[in-house]
């Protein structure tokens, strides 16, 4: 299958979506918008996301698809000031971290409830999010370190992974 014929598609796919939206009177996105995106229900929101991750896009140097999502880096963090940490989820440590000053792109979102749930003082979440850090290895963010949302809240707008 060629490039402009799989554009074509998810324009296809894009605009049945539209049409879905405008027909059942959605005038803006809801946190409930993920069902119609992903196929599954997703957790019911309990603080409205304000700011969601972006669109998709290629993004060539990895080979994947990606989103960019507003994120932030504590002042004088345990990582590094402005740096957020990137996890091996198996064995639970820091193996990479982003600068996190300006937003970075993740490739997708997980909820790991069959770890801990990570804390960062008053935050706290077990959804986690796909990327390569600057170092260049690839692990999970905790989503405590995304704009918006509550504890406990899968971004409104990042795709699932699985």
């Amino acid at each position: 299958m060629n490039l402009s014929r799989i554009a074509r598609t998810f324009a296809a796919l894009a605009l049945t979506l539209v049409a879905f939206a405008t027909t059942a009177g959605a005038t803006a996105a809801t946190p409930d918008d993920r069902e119609l995106r992903v196929g599954a229900a997703a957790p019911a929101a309990i603080q409205y996301d304000e700011t969601p991750c972006l669109g998709e896009w290629w993004h060539a140097g990895v080979n994947k698809v990606v989103q960019t999502c507003p994120d932030w880096g504590p002042a004088g963090g345990p990582w590094g000031d402005r740096r957020i940490p990137v996890y091996d989820i198996y064995t639970r440590q820091v193996i990479d971290t982003i600068y996190a000053p300006g937003d970075d792109w993740y490739e997708c979102q997980a909820q790991l409830t069959n770890i801990e749930v990570f804390r960062y003082g008053s935050y706290y979440n077990d959804h986690w999010a796909h990327t390569k850090g600057d170092g260049g290895k690839w692990g999970w963010v905790p989503q405590v370190f995304f704009k918006g949302g509550g504890n406990m809240e899968a971004d409104r707008k990042l795709r699932y992974c699985w």
